[in-house]
């Protein structure tokens, strides 16, 4: 399954809506081929595609971790040459993911706390 953010049609014509559904419906299928019933079991279903998260993000056509996350790229420094704004987030070091966004945001917090980290 293939697909990318302009296989969809806009967001809230029935057009996305059917489109949507059929792809969630089609990975259902795929996963019963391991798990055969499992479409019997499911109480509730909901499906999101790369303009969804557009639309809740606004990061351009539903990128979900921002920059590149490839080994070795850059991402900027969470210290900036402004006094007092720092970065903390899934474009900034360490990453996308919601580990990688806490401890993107715990190494502002030490710096800007002066936290000593203590072992037990």
């Amino acid at each position: 399954m293939n697909v990318n953010y302009y296989d969809f049609p806009e967001r809230g014509t029935e057009e996305y809506s059917k489109k949507k559904m059929g792809m969630a419906e089609a990975l259902i299928h795929k996963v019963e081929e391991v798990i055969p019933g499992l479409s019997n079991h499911i109480i509730v279903q909901d499906a999101a595609t790369p303009k969804t998260f557009e639309r809740y993000t606004s990061m351009p056509e539903g990128a979900l971790y921002s920059f590149d996350q490839s080994i070795g790229v850059k991402r900027p420094y969470f210290k900036t040459p402004i006094k007092g704004l720092y970065l903390a987030s899934a474009s900034t070091f360490p990453g996308g993911g919601i580990e990688a966004v806490v401890m993107s945001g715990m190494i502002c917090a030490n710096d800007i706390c002066n936290w000593e980290v203590r072992t037990p």
